[in-house]
């Protein structure tokens, strides 16, 4: 029997989305022909299809570079040739591929791009490349290019030693491997990726990139790894069970306005519809798949917990849904922020307290305030600094068929410490958040609440009232060990500060306004009822009392006779 030619081995590698049709194909090759480039995430810029300069950088923008060099952008023109059977598809494709390698490989002339063999981009390339000998065969460039980038690929000392781009090495590596018939190649494609999955996915599913877009790209993307180590007839073993679990975490991030809380670097996200029995459920409202059995989870060694009054997704008017994060620090995080401590609010499908989510990867100021916890509810300390490398330790995680508490603890560069206990009563439909305060001097203490886009607050005594489009939608009651006062911030933008911004899409962001509610201390704690209006529930009772010595204060709650009362003692 014939061993397979390399153009049809390099055919099995044509896996996973680079390589789908999408329903605009045709435009998007008609712009390129005529030299109008958009990458993901980027606006149109003009190139020269018939020589692109590889040293283009037009809106100064990594992204942009790394995009551009990958080549995924490329394949989109075998599509139009493969339905059209017009050449002139087939050309451009061609020349595109054969223009990076001859000024990288072949010939190249003085500087390069330092994006040419980025990491990621490489291992995305390979892919590109093995569909580009698919269709036209196995020539001498193509084979030069493709060993070429094995080579490069090759040692465990190549690109980022952690994080999602190993699997992207992987991808490349496995298929030049295969195509150019070297099992070394092969071999250290498979040890980098069980090495990096048992650090990068846990045992509960969850991906240690600290963003949600990435707990969905790195399903993805290890299932194609997976499919890639298969066609070059490699099996992995029992360590990617775990993968299998990485929808189940998605489930526990989805909000009452039916989109995924944008935890890290990431946009506004749908639910996917993974085949999974929760998430059938969910996009059935109910009709097909498994109801989520967990009201309350909490991910202890990845640090997120969650609640939710209840599962009924075919009608979320009487459901709210909330997160706290805790967990590792952020700089153990490819893709985090600085939201340890930080909370989320959404019910009845509204957001009341959202993520502020990211801005682009790039250092510009206003990037850098997106990661910063200027855009999380969290707890702010006037002149103390967040620690990345301080975890926020997880103290208590309790719950019952009613309630469930969860209590986080950090500590902060100049030795602040605090705790927040976040205390949900399920009955009432009623959050108490209660913040712990030791700083490193008398300073003021802040909560920061992110509110939607459009939202008005009203201070009445010790309340704020949140209103949006003339509807009440929450109030939050608070109360200090020390004096309270409140401030408004929205749309604040200078060299000198950044403040009340929120982006739900790369490289855009809209004014939202953010409440502050502080406090002067040397030692104590605030505590805020969250009380959501919902249509089905009278106005609650809430009073937040500190008592005469100020060092404790009492909670009390009551909504439609259920009465709740809570006293916590400051530290």
């Amino acid at each position: 029997m014939n061993s397979p030619s390399r153009s049809h081995i390099a055919g099995q590698h044509m896996l996973g989305g680079l390589f789908r049709n999408r329903g605009n194909d045709l435009q998007v090759a008609d712009d390129l022909l005529r030299g109008s480039l958009r990458l993901d995430n980027h606006p149109v810029t003009q190139i020269n299809i018939k020589d692109p300069d590889w040293l283009s950088d037009p809106f100064k923008d990594n992204n942009w570079q790394f995009s551009f060099h990958s080549l995924r952008w490329v394949d989109v023109l075998r599509r139009t040739y493969e339905s059209t059977k017009d050449s002139k598809y087939l050309d451009a494709y061609i020349t595109v591929a054969k223009s990076w390698h001859r000024n990288h490989i072949e010939s190249p002339q003085g500087k390069m791009s330092r994006f040419a063999w980025y990491d990621m981009g490489a291992g995305l390339r390979v892919l590109i490349l093995a569909g580009v000998m698919f269709t036209v065969g196995d020539e001498d460039w193509l084979r030069d290019c493709i060993h070429e980038h094995g080579i490069r690929m090759s040692p465990e000392s190549f690109g980022h030693q952690v994080g999602n781009h190993i699997i992207h090495i992987h991808n490349g590596l496995m298929t030049a491997g295969h195509i150019m018939q070297n099992s070394s190649w092969k071999d250290m494609a498979t040890y980098r990726l069980k090495k990096l999955l048992v650090e990068n996915v846990n045992l509960e599913g969850v991906a240690d990139d600290g963003a949600i877009q990435y707990q969905i790209n790195n399903y993805n993307w290890y299932k194609e790894a997976l499919d890639h180590a298969k066609a070059a007839g490699i099996e992995h073993g029992d360590d990617f069970d775990r993968v299998m679990l990485m929808p189940d975490f998605l489930v526990h991030c989805y909000q009452t306005n039916r989109s995924l809380i944008q935890f890290g670097d990431s946009d506004r996200t749908a639910l996917p519809k993974f085949n999974t029995p929760e998430i059938s459920y969910i996009h059935s409202k109910g009709d097909l798949g498994e109801e989520p059995e967990e009201l309350y989870k909490c991910y202890s060694e990845a640090g997120y917990a969650f609640g939710r009054t209840n599962w009924n997704v075919d009608d979320m008017s009487k459901t709210m849904h909330y997160s706290l994060r805790f967990g590792p620090p952020q700089s153990a995080h490819t893709h985090a922020h600085e939201d340890g401590g930080s909370i989320t609010v959404n019910f009845a499908g509204t957001e009341l307290h959202p993520e502020g989510g990211r801005f682009r990867y790039d250092t510009q100021p206003m990037s850098v305030y997106f990661k910063s916890q200027n855009t999380h509810s969290t707890l702010l300390i006037e002149g103390e600094r967040f620690d990345p490398d301080a975890p926020t330790r997880l103290v208590k995680s309790e719950s019952t068929v009613e309630s469930e508490i969860t209590i986080v603890k950090r500590v902060e560069k100049r030795g602040s410490t605090w705790s927040r206990s976040l205390f949900h009563d399920r009955t009432q439909r009623i959050l108490t958040v209660t913040d712990y305060v030791t700083p490193f001097e008398e300073t003021n203490v802040m909560q920061l609440w992110q509110l939607p886009q459009g939202a008005i607050v009203r201070i009445v005594e010790n309340k704020a009232l949140i209103f949006l489009r003339g509807r009440h939608l929450a109030t939050l009651t608070t109360g200090s060990t020390g004096s309270i006062y409140y401030e408004v911030v929205e749309g604040r933008r200078s060299k000198e500060h950044i403040e009340g911004w929120r982006s739900v899409k790369y490289g855009e962001c809209f004014a939202a306004p953010v409440l502050k509610i502080g406090s002067r201390v040397s030692a104590g704690l605030m505590s805020t009822v969250i009380s959501p209006q919902f249509a089905d529930l009278n106005d609650p009772f809430v009073s937040v009392v500190a008592d005469p010595s100020r060092s404790q204060l009492m909670v009390t709650t009551a909504r439609d006779g259920d009465v709740s009362s809570m006293r916590y003692l400051s530290i």
